[in-house]
């Protein structure tokens, strides 16, 4: 009687509590919790603490301006504090205010008028989310065929059809099942308030309904008595069925491709990229959850001993779950009473006692003790009516635990105590799933072949069709797998939704097979299917990298990695995601956020469980420097993963992109103008990645690296071996895969650099015949078709035809005139060679329309061609004596180029000028800056025609003087 006050005091004070906590804390169990945050160009409004959700969005534009109004649950004042204070590009305003039935009303303002708002659910956990963003326009015809879609969709809707079961005794294919509920998406007018209660998840939605089952009943051990099937009644496997509804777009065709939409450069490109394994999705057997909720439930009968008593009290401390003093007791009372009419039922509650202990702490010696004191307990009453369920609870313990062997020597006692059993397909099952976990392929699909081929009921048979297709996919065998899932699947279409591994394994599978359309179909449909599925995040990643692979905008391949982040942020499919967003944005990042965003990166792969996941992570960051332009960060990045990864880096993925790097490195200095860049990047990697490279475009621009060094016989050899490579891939099908990987240059490209580097080393022959092996000189660039003209002038002037040569850049000329960073170069070598024939007048025409082009279009003009032209001119006004424009010629080479390369050459010629003309003041005035470079030849000619001038002022004097010395002479 004491103990039932104590109970009963101890339940009101706890009650009392329980209602002074909710009292006091009201706001916070009923408040929302919302946040606000941006990606990309989408605002992202986050909101949780509600099983439920009752709210509604209100869309008002004005000028420059959108508003959405939302009506929300109550939220926290922390909150509302956070959403005020919120600054995030394109919003320019929020403001919280009292709403209807106590709940707030958010107000967003957005600049701009075309925008729109998405919102949808999720259930694990409850979460109401909408994102803002632009909408693009839409034209009327569009418009109109898209009211007729969602008319269509509406229609077939409302008309869907109703599943009706056979209680389990019907065909194989048709198993029992409720009738499904009718979905019906009305069509609303958007600008209007739309009004949702209790909305479910997705886009959408979402319907979920579940077969209905008895409660779990209890077996009353008596001393004791059991059912004689433990597991008879059972409908394996909790069916849920799960659709996805979007008003907008009901067949989620936004994350589909058409035939001619699939570009086969991209499906090339993809040999190269990386992709995360994703795991197989497995439906894991659930009986033991079913015996755990029918435990035996233990009685004993009162009687007046001691022995009665203790046993009793044993009871007692047992359904109280003081676990650790029944052990102690149940030992002590086996011990005093070794024959007791209660053996059984002690040792069974002992025994179900370290269970319990195995389920509160995890350990596995806990589990150890259970399983042995079940074999105890069952070799000493071989007869009792809990042995059927004992064999099959120790057998999907140990299955649960790991322990795939004892799985297996437990079912098979099992089947061999008990031959005629109900519950046969069910060990077969176990037996199946435990071959499965040991690799044991053959006999894994052995025994499901056994239960569909000889099975009592239709759902284990059913089952064992769903399963044995990943066995096939363990085993890497994908096109048998292929073969499986889309025959069961056609097989029995009711139980589709009971199955997801079907839905989901059956696209991965086509994924590893390359088959890559239908894969991107079948993760549509499992999305579908199954929008809460913890492996929708897989599957939705997986759209957006098969729509990359399939050649999809890459709009649409961002879309459906952020659809994956937003809904599934939680789930590792939706880090793979998020991994490929940042790596995307890396390229236009500023250099805080880039250095805070590959930390986290990397650091969120370090949590995942994923295989290879770190290794991904580190290409996508590597991949991220590489769209920057920063291939030096790239390549050390990847080659420091591999430096710590040794064993289990993918090298030959690795190398790749190294490789890459290199080579683009090579280019972009190259580009630049950087030679000496080029040569000592190609050096330091010569003997390691570059080593044995088969990769054309890292040949043909490291010949143009020597070529822009001088060193002509070593451009020779690179142009050569590009030119034998190209020859060797022309016409194939590595020609176009080369071309995905490479920037590899056209044969076109490299006869033109050849003819360069042979006109240099004076092979003019050799020249000319590279010059006519360009078979479309029209595809090659503006600059190249210039310079292709230029050479080949040049050919002609060294041949001695400089007639012709003057013919071809005066046609060039004429034909490229107005662009000004074409034509100068033609321009230029143009006046030289008319200079060469002696025709000073048009050789200082053309030269002077470089510096005329150079003041007419700044910046278009090479300083370098302005500056030879420049030069040219003067030496040939001086030529022609023509000293007053040589003299200005000179000065605007000084004024113009002095400050930029050495120039004291012209500075020494230009003082000559006026040094012969005997002004030698302004001689030594344009001199005097030379004074600075004493050891220089030119400031020394420049010091000893002053020193000469200076003696022959003093010579003139003494000899002027002469005839008064002799007057003087004379008159003494």
């Amino acid at each position: 009687m004491d103990l039932a006050l104590l109970v009963l005091s101890n339940s009101a004070v706890k009650l009392y509590l329980f209602t002074a906590l909710i009292a006091l804390a009201f706001d916070r169990v009923f408040a929302a919790e919302a946040r606000l945050t941006s990606f990309g160009r989408t605002i992202h409004l986050e909101l949780r603490g509600q099983d439920h959700w009752t709210y509604n969005i209100t869309k008002k534009v004005e000028k420059k301006s959108t508003t959405f109004i939302l009506d929300l649950p109550p939220l926290s004042s922390q909150v509302i504090e956070d959403l005020r204070k919120a600054k995030l590009p394109g919003l320019t305003g929020i403001t919280v205010s009292e709403g209807i039935d106590q709940g707030h009303r958010l107000s967003l303002v957005f600049q701009g008028e075309n925008l729109d708002h998405f919102d949808y659910l999720t259930d694990r956990p409850s979460r109401l989310m909408v994102d803002f963003f632009e909408r693009k326009e839409k034209t009327p015809a569009k418009l109109a065929k898209k009211e007729k879609n969602d008319s269509q969709g509406e229609s077939d809707d409302e008309n869907g059809s109703e599943n009706n079961g056979n209680n389990g005794n019907g065909p194989q294919g048709q198993l029992p099942t409720k009738p499904m509920a009718k979905a019906t998406a009305k069509s609303k007018d958007k600008s209007k308030s739309k009004a949702k209660s209790d909305r479910a998840p997705a886009t959408t939605d979402f319907l979920a309904i579940q077969n209905g089952s008895d409660e779990a009943s209890a077996e009353v051990l008596k001393a004791p008595t059991w059912a004689a099937s433990p597991l008879a009644p059972v409908n394996s496997g909790g069916k849920i069925q799960s659709g996805v509804f979007d008003g907008a777009d009901p067949d989620f065709s936004r994350f589909l491709i058409k035939d001619y939409e699939i570009k086969e450069e991209a499906i090339i490109a993809s040999q190269q990229a990386v992709y995360v394994d994703f795991p197989i999705l497995r439906i894991k057997p659930d009986e033991l959850s079913i015996l755990e909720s029918r435990m035996p439930v233990y009685n004993l009968e009162a009687k007046e001993t001691e022995e009665n008593k203790q046993a009793r009290l044993l009871l007692v401390l047992f359904q109280k779950r003081r676990l650790n003093v029944f052990l102690k007791t149940a030992d002590w009372f086996l011990t005093k009473y070794p024959q007791s009419e209660y053996d059984e039922i002690i040792r069974f509650m002992l025994a179900d006692t370290n269970y319990y202990l195995w389920r509160q702490n995890g350990s596995s010696r806990d589990l150890d003790s259970a399983m042995q004191k079940y074999q105890d307990a069952l070799r000493k009453h071989p007869q009792s009516r809990l042995a059927e369920r004992t064999l099959l609870f120790m057998g999907y313990a140990r299955l649960e635990q790991g322990d795939n062997l004892g799985a297996l020597q437990s079912f098979q006692s099992y089947l061999s105590e008990f031959p005629q059993t109900a519950n046969r397909d069910l060990a077969l099952l176990a037996m199946a799933e435990a071959n499965y976990n040991l690799n044991r392929f053959d006999d894994a699909i052995g025994l499901y072949n056994q239960v569909i081929e000889k099975g009592l009921r239709p759902q284990e048979k059913i089952r064992a069709a769903f399963l044995r297709g990943d066995v096939y996919f363990k085993n890497n065998d994908f096109k048998k797998a292929i073969e499986e899932y889309q025959h069961v699947l056609a097989a029995f279409p009711q139980e589709r939704d009971y199955y997801p591994n079907a839905y989901f394994n059956l696209a991965a599978a086509q994924f590893r097979q390359k088959q890559f359309k239908e894969s991107l179909i079948d993760h549509v449909e499992f999305v579908k299917h199954f929008p809460s599925h913890h492996f929708s995040g897989f599957a939705m990643t997986r759209v957006g990298e098969l729509l990359e692979i399939l050649g999809a905008d890459p709009s649409r391949v961002i879309g459906a990695y952020l659809e994956s982040y937003f809904r599934y942020g939680d789930t590792e499919g939706a880090l793979v995601a998020r991994l490929r967003l940042m790596a995307a944005r890396m390229k236009s990042m500023k250099d805080k956020e880039l250095e805070k965003t590959v930390k986290e990166l990397l650091a969120s792969a370090e949590t995942s469980t994923l295989p290879k996941v770190r290794q991904f992570a580190a290409i996508m960051v590597a991949d991220g420097y590489y769209g920057r332009g920063e291939f030096e960060k790239s390549t050390d990045l990847l080659v420091k993963y591999y430096q710590d990864n040794p064993t289990t880096a993918d090298f030959p993925l690795l190398s790749q992109r190294i490789v890459r790097n290199i080579s683009d490195e090579i280019r972009d200095a190259v580009e630049k103008g950087n030679f000496i860049t080029a040569l000592k990047v190609h050096q330091q990697h010569a003997t390691d990645f570059l080593k044995g490279s088969p990769r054309i475009d890292l040949k043909y621009n490291l010949g143009r690296a020597f070529e822009q060094a001088g060193v002509y016989r070593e451009a020779e050899k690179m142009y050569r071996d590009s030119v034998n490579r190209l020859m060797v891939l022309k016409g194939t099908r590595a020609e176009k895969e080369k071309g995905v990987f490479e920037k590899i240059p056209r044969m076109d490209e490299v006869f033109l650099r050849w003819a360069a580097v042979d006109i240099e080393q004076e092979q003019f022959q050799n020249a000319l015949e590279h010059l006519k092996n360009i078979e479309r000189p029209e595809l090659l660039e503006d600059t190249e078709q210039i310079e292709r003209v230029i050479l080949a002038s040049k050919v002609y002037d060294k041949k001695g035809d400089t007639e012709t040569a003057v013919r071809f850049l005066t046609e060039l000329v004429k034909a490229w005139r107005g662009i000004p960073s074409l034509i100068a170069q033609p321009y230029l070598e143009l006046g030289e060679m008319e200079a060469r024939l002696g025709q000073v007048g048009p050789a200082l025409a053309s030269l002077e329309r470089v510096d005329q082009l150079m003041a007419d279009s700044p910046g278009q003009v090479s300083p370098d061609v302005h500056f030879r032209a420049l030069k040219r001119i003067a030496e040939l006004q001086l030529e022609s004596k023509n000293y007053d424009k040589a003299i200005g010629s000179y000065q605007k080479v000084l004024d113009q180029y002095e400050k930029k390369m050495p120039l004291a050459s012209f500075r020494y010629r230009l003082g000559k000028i006026f040094f012969d003309r005997g002004e030698i003041k302004k001689a030594a005035d344009v001199w005097k800056p030379l004074k600075k470079e004493k050891q220089t030849l030119w400031a020394k000619l420049a010091n000893e025609d002053l020193s000469s001038s200076d003696w022959q002022d003093e010579y003139k004097k003494y000899l002027r003087r002469i005839p008064a010395m002799s007057r003087e002479s004379e008159v003494q």
